[in-house]
């Protein structure tokens, strides 16, 4: 139990998972009608480009919960590989919205994980025949060093920018759905 909390900690902390509670002036279930107006079903990754509506997200909406995603597009050149996972109930007049925002899809984890994968590869066959050679060069761990940089640091930042960028935009797409 407390490795799951400190995990949920540091991914916090690392800004790679997001908690939102958004209250809404709307009726629960006229909000489910709204919100399945503004999501189209799930089709795979590839397949949103070639989509002709005007939805934004992708996904699916249950009753007390919803799972989205901002579908891709070519124009959009941003990282949108979030995923929003929410629950919702009626409280009075106000529904409250809970929303976790979550950096990482099956996807991108597995493209993390080959990254390491390979980088650790390359850093093996650099020591391997750099200590054939008889010495270990004097480039050698700066250049490990600029391209550990480089392998974590670009997902980690595309990865949080994912997170803040569909915290905002579904914060303003649902309070933008209340007012229509």
């Amino acid at each position: 139990m407390k490795d799951k909390y400190k995990m949920k900690n540091l991914l916090r902390k690392f800004h790679l998972v997001e908690y939102l509670k958004i209250e809404l002036e709307i009726d629960e279930s006229e909000f489910i009608k709204k919100l399945e107006s503004q999501v189209d079903e799930n089709q795979g990754n590839f397949l949103d480009l070639f989509s002709r509506s005007k939805n934004n997200y992708k996904g699916m909406v249950f009753p007390q919960s919803f799972e989205l995603k901002r579908k891709k597009r070519f124009s959009d050149s941003k990282s949108n590989s979030a995923i929003a996972y929410g629950t919702f109930e009626q409280v009075n007049d106000n529904l409250i919205v809970n929303v976790k925002i979550i950096a990482f899809n099956e996807d991108a984890l597995n493209l993390s994980i080959y990254g390491l994968l390979a980088f650790t590869l390359l850093i093996n066959c650099i020591l391997l025949f750099s200590k054939w050679e008889g010495h270990l060069g004097i480039y050698t761990i700066p250049f490990i060093l600029i391209f550990d940089l480089f392998i974590l640091g670009w997902p980690y930042l595309l990865f949080r920018n994912s997170v803040k960028r569909m915290s905002y935009e579904l914060k303003r797409d649902l309070y933008l759905m209340t007012e229509k």
